[in-house]
């Protein structure tokens, strides 16, 4: 795993953990990878 995959590879991993796990906010996700995105629940 490269440095500058790192973010792509965690968001992509982020979608399938909320598609596994619908009752799980995005939001928590996202705030673990730092990226800035509007919160959704």
């Amino acid at each position: 795993m490269k440095t500058l995959n790192s973010p792509v590879k965690f968001m992509v991993y982020s979608v399938l953990k909320a598609i596994r796990h619908p009752k799980t906010p995005i939001s928590y996700y996202i705030c673990g990878c730092g990226c800035r995105f509007p919160n959704s629940s």
